[in-house]
């Protein structure tokens, strides 16, 4: 049962590990399509970047198998409604676009995924620290997700200003990522302070 009792903090390091290793992959990728010709090393290089996506995958199947039934339970609620959340907000983008809705782009239906998930996740645990606890309660341990959320928008807002998204993609994308882990640990040790 060790697993389960610090699984969230073993998944969100080998989540992390595994978008440093897709970060890694995706420069190593595009470095070596400029300077090779052989057409096997190119498909390969264009592939490379799906082994840490793989090993998310495997991650997040991991901490589900070795979670107890009320995360399991929790997990499913979540993706459940995160899962809805997004596909009504696809299609009703693409719906809108002719209404003057920006062009969907694979960067922003990403975007728009990670942002369902986290609010069907808080929403999720809000409900069940209010069945526990009360509204109070409730409202005090949403705190470090909702500062999560602000520390990750800041970060976007900050980049969005100091670095264009076409000059310099590598960096940018170290930037987030590092940024990110950073954001994540400040958010364990105020996660800390509030949790009994």
């Amino acid at each position: 049962m060790g697993y389960v009792k610090n699984g969230e903090k073993r998944y969100f390091l080998e989540v992390l590990t595994g978008l440093a290793l897709f970060f890694a992959a995706a420069w190593l990728g595009r470095t070596a399509i400029h300077y090779t010709t052989n057409p096997a090393l190119l498909l390969t290089a264009k592939l490379l970047p799906l082994l840490p996506i793989l090993l998310i995958g495997v991650a997040v199947w991991r901490f589900y198998r070795r979670s107890d039934e009320l995360q399991r339970q929790t997990i499913l609620k979540m993706s459940a409604a995160a899962g809805l959340l997004s596909m009504i907000l696809l299609i009703a983008w693409s719906v809108l676009h002719p209404l003057g809705l920006p062009p969907l782009t694979g960067q922003t239906a990403i975007l728009l995924m990670c942002g369902c998930y986290f609010l069907c996740s808080a929403v999720v645990k809000f409900l069940e620290s209010r069945a526990d606890w009360g509204v109070k309660q409730a409202i005090i341990r949403l705190m470090p997700k909702l500062f999560l959320l602000a520390c990750m928008l800041a970060l976007v807002l900050t980049l969005n200003q100091l670095l264009p998204a076409q000059s310099m993609p590598t960096l940018r994308s170290g930037v987030a990522l590092g940024g990110t882990a950073i954001i994540i640990a400040i958010y364990w040790l105020f996660k800390r302070r509030v949790d009994p």
